[in-house]
């Protein structure tokens, strides 16, 4: 993986414990009422005596993570270890907490009755600190299902992450600012959508969809993971079906193309979109009744509006219709500009920046854009 520039970080649930485990280090995160916390069947928190009495399994134990908890030591030395051993880093598992849960210890600690979320982040950041001690490169991650603790992350972890179910949000004008979040540090947001969360849960994005999903995460200059486990005897992505990553689907060969095409035509806005001293904001007005924009710009002053077109799509869960591409669309950006560009993951001839003429008018630019059908950018020069 290091070979092909890939940093291989290990999934850890840092405060879940199996019962054989949760016996030989018994310190459990409690209720307030002081219940221990279990994770049961069907992913629902609940104390082990509600799960006993309803006759529902417990998956495993939650355990108390505040500074000086036995547990927080152990699982501190085992993450040591681990990138010891060659891992650059983790993605920390959560379990789905509220806004405002509290957050109480297996005994009496300063901890108790703080914010879940404020907990946690304290936890990453001892993480992200103690292995970067061992490999200065490892990065640290935590999921923020739904969204929780985005907040209190920003400067524990190294890029954000949200697990986002339709349950928080499907709009997908939300899905543009969603991956709009700033994390601090250069850093940016990856998201990750299941189909099976969707209304007809098909096992793979349909076309029209993945353009729409792919099109909303870039534009707000944010990531989507779309992708399972690779395949090991071919050269053949997998689609991500569901949370559980093992059960993935071969890709169609049209679904392949058009995720490489994104993923490229991502990687060639580097320094345009995202990447260090990059800054964003949703312009006061958008350049067109029918397109959704955010504006970039780096340090040196390009600016770059991205360009979202769902058509008459609204929600990512739902099945979406195609949208028919669009040319010679006239936009409008503020501000003043000396050469302009346009590019587009979805036509061949645009892959790549290729110039544009525009009109200055005042503080005004107007430009015409020859192609857009779902995603593009258009790139200002001062």
């Amino acid at each position: 993986l290091k070979r092909f520039g890939i940093i291989p970080m290990a999934y850890v649930a840092p405060y879940a414990a199996s019962k054989s485990v949760y016996k030989h280090l018994p310190y459990p995160m409690k209720y307030e009422d002081k219940t221990v916390r279990v994770f049961s069947d069907g992913g629902r928190q609940e104390s082990e005596d509600s799960a006993k009495t309803a006759g529902r399994a417990v998956w495993f134990y939650l355990m108390s993570i505040h500074p000086g908890s036995p547990w927080r030591e152990h699982i501190l030395k085992e993450l040591k270890g681990a990138v010891a051993y060659g891992f650059d880093g983790f993605h920390v598992d959560s379990y789905g907490h509220g806004t405002d849960e509290k957050y109480f210890g297996y005994k009496k600690n300063r901890s108790d009755g703080n914010r879940m979320a404020d907990v946690l982040s304290g936890l990453v950041d001892d993480i992200r600190t103690a292995t970067q001690k061992i490999q200065p490169n490892s990065m640290t991650i935590f999921n923020s299902v739904s969204g929780f603790a985005i907040k209190e992350m920003c400067g524990a972890e190294d890029f954000g992450f949200i697990e986002n179910w339709a349950g928080h949000s499907s709009d997908l004008e939300e899905l543009c600012d969603m991956s709009a979040r700033d994390c601090g540090q250069g850093s940016r947001m990856v998201i990750a959508l299941y189909p099976k969360d969707s209304v007809e849960k098909p096992d793979i994005w349909t076309d029209e969809t993945l353009r729409l999903i792919l099109g909303a995460t870039q534009t707000g200059g944010g990531s989507l993971i779309t992708l399972g486990e690779p395949n090991l005897f071919g050269e053949s992505m997998n689609a991500l079906s569901d949370l559980y990553y093992p059960n993935h689907k071969l890709m169609p060969a049209d679904r392949v193309k058009l995720t490489h095409d994104f993923y490229h035509f991502d990687l060639s806005l580097y320094g345009l979109t995202h990447g260090k001293d990059i800054s964003r904001r949703k312009p006061d007005f958008q350049p067109h009744e029918d397109v959704l924009s955010y504006e970039f710009e780096n340090t040196h002053k390009m600016r770059t509006f991205t360009l979202y077109r769902p058509g008459t799509n609204k929600k990512w869960t739902e099945k979406n219709a195609d949208v028919p591409e669009t040319q010679n669309i006239v936009l409008t950006f503020p501000g003043k500009a000396s050469r302009a560009w346009y590019c587009t993951p979805e036509n061949e001839a645009y892959r790549y920046p290729v110039p544009i003429p525009f009109i200055q008018e005042e503080n005004v630019v107007r430009v015409q854009v020859p192609s857009l059908k779902v995603f593009g950018a258009v790139i200002l020069a001062p």
